[in-house]
C-alpha cells in the first residue's frame, strides 16, 4: 500500500515539475517575444539642448528573437514640469501609438496665401526584426516635439508605460548653461520661426540680458532687412521694460493739498509666471529725482535723494548701520511695497505748484537695476485742510518749519494767519508766545516782500 502511495505521489510531483517549466518556459519565450523595456535619458538637460530619451526592446535570450520595432509599438508618456517656463508644475500625458502612420508636418509656417496640404493619418502594418542576443530595437523621441510644448529650466519627472504594462521612471532636469544656452538661444534668435525667436528672447532676458542685447546688436548690423526689423523692435521694448520679469512700479495721487504728507508707493511686482526670491522692498534701494513741471521757474535746481533699505534708518548718516535684509518669494503678479514720504526724502517741504518725479532702482539686484518710473502730481493750497495742518507747524518747535508756514499762509491767507498767531499769543507757551508775537509785530509793520522768510528772524 506505501509502496503504489509512494509512486503516485512522485507521479504528481512530476507532473507539477513539468508544468511548472512549460509554464516558465512560456513566460520566459513570452519576455523573449517582447523583449526587455528600458528607457535612458540624460540626468541634466542645458536650455535650448533636444530632450530626447530612448526607449530600448532589448533582447535578452540566449537565441535570436524575432519582436515588433520599438517605432511600431505603443507608449504612454507623463511628464510633470515646468513646460514653458511657467511657475507651476503640470502634469501631461501623451499616448504614442506606431500603428499609426502620422504623416510630418511642415517645416516651417505657411507663407500669406500660400497652401499647405495635411495628410491624415493611416494605419499601417507592424515591422518586425530579429534581434541576436543582447540587441535592441530602439526609438527616440523629442519630449518638446512630442508634447507640442518646450521644456523650461526646472525639475522634471518622466514615467513611461509600454502596451504590455511595463514602466519605467526618470527624474532628469533643465538648466540654463550660460555657454552651451546662449549659444543655442543665438542660434534661434535669427531663426524664420517666430515661435523659436520669441523662447530665445524670454530665456536671455531672464537669464542672461546682457547676451541678448550684444547678439541683437550683431543682427542689426549684419542680418536680412527681416532680421534687423527684428532685432530693433526687441531692443525698443528691451528700453521700454516689456520684457522684465520683475518690475517696478511706483504709485502716487494726482493732487496733495500743502501741509499733506506727499507718500508715495514704491512696489516690486512679479509680471512673470516664474516665482523670483527679492529683497523686500523696504530692504532695497532707490533714488529719487524732483522737479518742478515744465513752465515753472527755470532757476529752480532738481532735488535728489536716496532711499538706502540696506541702513537703519537714522538721522544722523554716521550712525545708519548696515541692516541685514529680509527676502519674500513672489508669484504671478505678486508684489513687494515701501511707502515713501517725500518730505522725509528730500528732508524739504513742497511748495505749491506741480511736480515731475523720477524714481530709479539702485539696488544691486540685477533684475531690477536701472529700472526707472516718472511719475507727475500737483501740491495745491486748499483753505480747509492746508490751514489747519499749517496751524500745527506754527506751534512746532522747529523754526524753518514755522517758517515755512508763515511764508505759505501769508502767501495764500493773510487774515487766516493773523487769527492763528493772535491764538497763540493767547494760549500758547512762553516760546510760541514770543513767536507769534514778533511775526504779528513784523506784519503791522509791513514787512512784507518777495522775500516773506524775513518774518521769522
Amino acid at each position: 500500500m506505501s509502496l503504489k502511495v509512494t509512486h503516485c505521489l512522485r507521479l504528481s510531483l512530476s507532473l507539477l515539475f513539468f508544468f511548472h517549466s512549460a509554464a516558465a518556459s512560456q513566460e520566459a519565450s513570452a519576455k523573449a517575444e517582447r523583449g526587455e523595456f528600458s528607457v535612458k535619458s540624460k540626468e541634466r538637460y542645458f536650455l535650448g539642448e533636444a530632450p530626447t530619451v530612448t526607449i530600448s526592446i532589448t533582447n535578452t535570450d540566449r537565441s535570436p528573437q524575432t519582436v515588433k520595432e520599438a517605432e511600431h509599438r505603443k507608449f504612454t508618456f507623463e511628464v510633470t514640469g515646468a513646460f514653458e517656463n511657467d511657475a507651476r508644475q503640470d502634469k501631461k500625458t501623451l499616448v504614442y501609438d506606431g500603428s499609426w502612420d502620422i504623416p510630418k508636418g511642415p517645416t516651417r509656417f505657411p507663407q500669406p496665401n500660400e497652401m499647405h496640404e495635411w495628410k491624415s493619418p493611416k494605419k499601417r502594418e507592424p515591422k518586425y526584426v530579429m534581434l541576436p542576443p543582447g540587441e535592441a530595437t530602439e526609438l527616440t523621441i523629442n519630449l518638446s516635439d512630442t508634447f507640442r510644448s518646450r521644456l523650461g529650466a526646472g525639475k522634471y519627472h518622466l514615467v513611461v508605460k509600454s502596451e504590455d504594462g511595463q514602466r519605467v521612471v526618470k527624474d532628469f532636469e533643465v538648466y540654463f548653461d550660460d555657454e552651451k544656452s546662449v549659444a543655442a538661444m543665438t542660434g534661434m534668435l535669427a531663426s524664420d520661426d517666430e515661435g523659436e525667436r520669441n523662447w530665445a528672447v524670454i530665456n536671455l532676458t531672464q537669464y542672461s540680458r546682457p547676451s541678448l542685447v550684444t547678439q541683437l546688436g550683431e543682427l542689426v548690423k549684419t542680418g536680412s532687412e527681416k532680421q534687423r526689423d527684428f532685432a530693433n523692435e526687441v531692443l525698443t521694448k528691451l528700453a521700454a521694460g516689456h520684457y522684465d520679469p520683475v518690475k517696478l512700479k511706483v504709485e502716487n495721487k494726482e493732487r496733495y493739498f500743502l501741509g499733506e504728507a506727499p507718500v508715495i508707493a514704491v512696489s516690486i511686482v512679479n509680471a512673470g509666471s516664474t516665482v523670483q526670491t527679492l529683497k523686500e522692498a523696504k530692504y532695497q534701494k532707490f533714488s529719487l529725482e524732483l522737479m518742478k513741471a515744465a513752465g515753472a521757474d527755470p532757476k529752480q535746481e532738481a532735488k535728489t535723494c536716496v532711499y538706502d533699505g540696506g541702513q537703519a534708518m537714522s538721522n544722523q548718516p554716521a550712525e545708519r548701520a548696515k541692516r541685514k535684509p529680509e527676502f519674500v518669494k513672489l508669484g504671478e503678479l505678486d508684489s513687494t511695497t515701501l511707502s515713501l514720504n517725500l518730505f522725509e526724502c528730500f528732508r524739504s517741504r513742497l511748495d505749491v505748484g506741480k511736480y515731475e518725479l523720477v524714481v530709479k532702482s539702485a539696488d544691486e539686484q540685477q533684475v531690477v537695476k536701472g529700472q526707472k518710473v516718472v511719475k507727475s502730481f500737483e501740491v495745491y493750497f486748499d483753505d480747509v485742510k492746508s490751514v489747519p495742518a499749517l496751524a500745527q507747524v506754527l506751534k512746532s518747535d522747529d523754526a524753518a518749519e514755522q517758517q515755512w508756514a508763515v511764508s505759505i499762509l501769508a502767501q495764500h491767507n493773510r487774515p487766516k494767519l493773523i487769527t492763528l498767531l493772535e491764538e497763540i499769543v493767547k494760549t500758547g507757551n512762553e516760546k510760541q508766545r514770543d513767536f507769534a508775537a514778533r511775526i504779528l509785530k513784523d506784519i503791522k509793520a509791513g514787512h512784507f516782500g518777495s522775500n516773506i522768510s524775513s518774518l521769522t528772524r
